[in-house]
C-alpha cells in the first residue's frame, strides 16, 4: 500500500488539472490564528518582536496582491522576483509575528501543519501553472526559489519575453482560438500552398 505522499505524488504526474485544497489550508491557517490568540501570554517585548515581523508579512502580502493584479499572464515581476509564492510565504511570516508577538507556543504544532498544507497546496499549484503555461514556468521555476529567497532575484521586469514564450497545453487552449488551433495541430495549414511547381524563367 502506497503512502499519502507517494499518491500525492502520483496524481501530480497524471498532467490533470487538481483542486488545490482550499478549504483545508484556510481552516489551518484559521485554527493556528486561533491557538495564538486562545494560548497567548503576550508581554511588551514579544509583542514589538511579533509586530515587526507582522508587518513584514503584511507588506509582502500586499505587494504580491498588487502584482497578481487580474492578468492571466505568468506573474515574475514584484516579490514574484525574489520566491515563487510570495503569497503564501506572507500568510505564514502572519501567523508566525501573531504566534511571537503573544507568546503562544502551543500553536507552534497548529503552525507546523499549516507549514506543510502550505507547501502541499503550493505543489499543486505548480503543477496546476504547468499545465497552463507550459516551458514559461519550467524556466521561471529553475530562476526562482520556492517559498524563501534564498538566490539572487530575477531583473525587475521579471522574465523576458522570450521566456514567457513556451505555453502549456491549456494555456494554447485558453489564448488561442479555433482557427489558431487547426493550424498548430497541422503546420501545413499556417499558410497557403503553391499550387504550381516552381519554373525557372
Amino acid at each position: 500500500m502506497r503512502r499519502p505522499a507517494a499518491r500525492f505524488h502520483t496524481r501530480l504526474e497524471d498532467g490533470l488539472i487538481l483542486p488545490e485544497g482550499r478549504l483545508g489550508w484556510s481552516l489551518a491557517v484559521v485554527g493556528t490564528a486561533l491557538g495564538a490568540y486562545l494560548t497567548g501570554d503576550a508581554t511588551t517585548r514579544s509583542m514589538a518582536i511579533g509586530a515587526v515581523v507582522q508587518v513584514a508579512g503584511g507588506l509582502l502580502l500586499i505587494a504580491a496582491l498588487r502584482a497578481l493584479g487580474a492578468g492571466e499572464r505568468l506573474v515574475s515581476h514584484g516579490p514574484y522576483r525574489w520566491v515563487r509564492h510570495p503569497f503564501y510565504l506572507a500568510v505564514l511570516l502572519l501567523l508566525l509575528g501573531a504566534i511571537v508577538a503573544l507568546r503562544a507556543w502551543p500553536a507552534l504544532i497548529l503552525f507546523l501543519v499549516a507549514v506543510r498544507l502550505t507547501v502541499r497546496r503550493a505543489r499543486v499549484e505548480e503543477h496546476n501553472l504547468r499545465i497552463e503555461f507550459g516551458s514559461a514556468y519550467d524556466t521561471y521555476a529553475a530562476l526562482v526559489p520556492f517559498l524563501l529567497p534564498l538566490a539572487p532575484p530575477l531583473p525587475p521586469g521579471g522574465l523576458t519575453d522570450e521566456q514567457r514564450a513556451g505555453r502549456g497545453l491549456l494555456g494554447m487552449l485558453v489564448a488561442d482560438g479555433p482557427g489558431d488551433r487547426s493550424a498548430a495541430a497541422d503546420p501545413s495549414a499556417a499558410a497557403p500552398r503553391d499550387t504550381h511547381p516552381q519554373e525557372t524563367p
